[in-house]
């Protein structure tokens, strides 16, 4: 006799298969998958997809829930018997799903290799804001020593606030890409 075959959304079939989850919640299942750092949109998103898949699988026998008494109104989730008698297959979802996982290796050493080069980036930034601080310094201490070069000075000076302000912004930029993909930049 054939085994069964159970078609899972990408995400569930990485949880229950890959990951191996047994006794799980549907939050911690879409955390072991996706990771706790989510907007609560995308997240409760993510929680309904895997929520009803899973409900789909306890009435095909194959997974069963517990409730257990843990203070919070979670069903968990176990494997039955019959869980391994089916064979499960991977049902990709979406543009995003299609991707496998050797270029998913490959774009991870990319983004690694972009982030480097970003953390650089903002470090040269920082650089270039040192220097345009203690060049603010000088042409105020030059402002003071030789009053009748002021309107050259505070056009000087008016000039580098301007540049400082830029490399603010595009530190700031690069800092927050950097933010988004959870690197804290080196100082």
């Amino acid at each position: 006799m054939d085994s069964q075959i159970v078609w899972l959304p990408t995400a569930l079939y990485t949880a229950l298969i890959r990951l191996q989850l047994n006794d799980f919640t549907a939050t911690g299942c879409v955390t072991a998958v996706f990771g706790a750092k989510a907007e609560s949109k995308v997240h409760r998103k993510r929680y309904d997809i895997i929520y009803w898949n899973l409900i789909k699988l306890v009435r095909l026998g194959l997974l069963k829930r517990k409730h257990v008494d843990d203070g919070r109104r979670f069903s968990h989730f176990i494997k039955t018997p019959k869980f391994d008698e089916v064979h499960f297959k991977e049902e990709f979802i979406g543009p995003e799903a299609l991707v496998t996982e050797l270029k998913q290796e490959k774009d991870m050493k990319l983004n690694s290799a972009v982030l480097d080069e970003l953390d650089a980036r903002a470090q040269n930034y920082r650089l270039q804001l040192e220097k345009q601080d203690a060049m603010r310094d000088e042409l105020g201490v030059l402002r003071i020593d030789f009053p009748f070069l002021e309107p050259a000075l505070d056009r000087a000076i008016s000039d580098a606030v301007e540049e400082s302000w830029e490399l603010q912004g595009r530190l700031a930029a690069v800092e927050r890409i950097l933010k988004v993909f959870g690197i804290r930049p080196s100082s």
